[in-house]
């Protein structure tokens, strides 16, 4: 957004719209439901953490309208309880009875194309679609790191960990990141839409003469971005393209 105070252009802000019914409307989603956010814990200096164990560890954005005056926590509290069950396999049998498996999966898969796990932590925000029973994550907030060593396994919270240590569902993964990597068309579409976003404020940016970096540091650090992007979608293609298998082969020393 473009500042003004008393007529006089204050320069260029980033304006971040506050969590509530009003945003999941905005976006075709009925408002009236539980979106849920984490509260901040940190364990170390400058390291967040995201509880999911203690359902007071999360605050509500909007609310259940089908509760009526009741502060509602029981889908949450399902949610978690499936979560932490010691059985591996309670909870691979239930996990997507509250989780929709292609939100999830989406989710996980933009968090590859940035390399960064920024959304997953205390960023975190999923909402409970009433008609459907399920959990669905809201992307944003998303951030961008640097790209890690080849075939390395981003670092998760205890949801995303859980899932992919389960066989079937780490190549459910795989195949929705390949879904989207395997095709040009993809890094087509989203290298035209930061070109867009690009030409629609650079005007702004060029006016602002009280920006930190100079004209020339924008536009290098512009170009550095969609390099990023470009990047990151093709280094991503190349670790699912290098597939391994690891064997163990016994030897039976009786017969050489």
């Amino acid at each position: 957004v473009n500042l003004f105070v008393n007529g006089k252009r204050e320069g260029v802000y980033w304006q971040v719209e506050s969590f509530s019914k009003d945003i999941l409307e905005k976006q075709n989603i009925p408002g009236d439901v539980n979106l849920y956010g984490s509260l901040d814990f940190w364990d170390a200096p400058g390291s967040q953490y995201l509880d999911f164990v203690n359902i007071y560890s999360w605050k509500k954005y909007s609310q259940d309208s089908l509760s009526g005056v009741i502060d509602n926590y029981s889908d949450l509290k399902t949610f978690l309880d499936i979560v932490n069950n010691p059985s591996d396999e309670y909870f691979y049998n239930n996990i997507w009875n509250i989780l929709d498996k292609e939100n999830f999966y989406s989710w996980v898969a933009q968090q590859y194309l940035v390399t960064s796990t920024h959304q997953s932590g205390a960023n975190i925000r999923l909402y409970f679609d009433t008609t459907r029973g399920k959990f669905y994550f809201i992307p944003w907030d998303v951030s961008m790191f640097s790209t890690p060593p080849a075939l390395t396994e981003l670092n998760y919270n205890a949801v995303i960990t859980r899932v992919l240590k389960n066989p079937e569902f780490l190549q459910e993964r795989y195949a929705a990141l390949w879904k989207y990597v395997g095709d040009d068309k993809n890094l087509e579409d989203d290298l035209k839409r930061y070109d867009e976003l690009d030409a629609l404020t650079r005007n702004d940016f060029y006016k602002d003469t009280k920006k930190v970096e100079s004209t020339y540091a924008y536009r290098k650090n512009i170009q550095k971005i969609r390099d990023e992007i470009r990047e990151k979608f093709l280094y991503l293609r190349h670790n699912l393209e290098d597939a391994n298998a690891f064997v163990t082969v016994g030897v039976d020393n009786k017969k050489p």
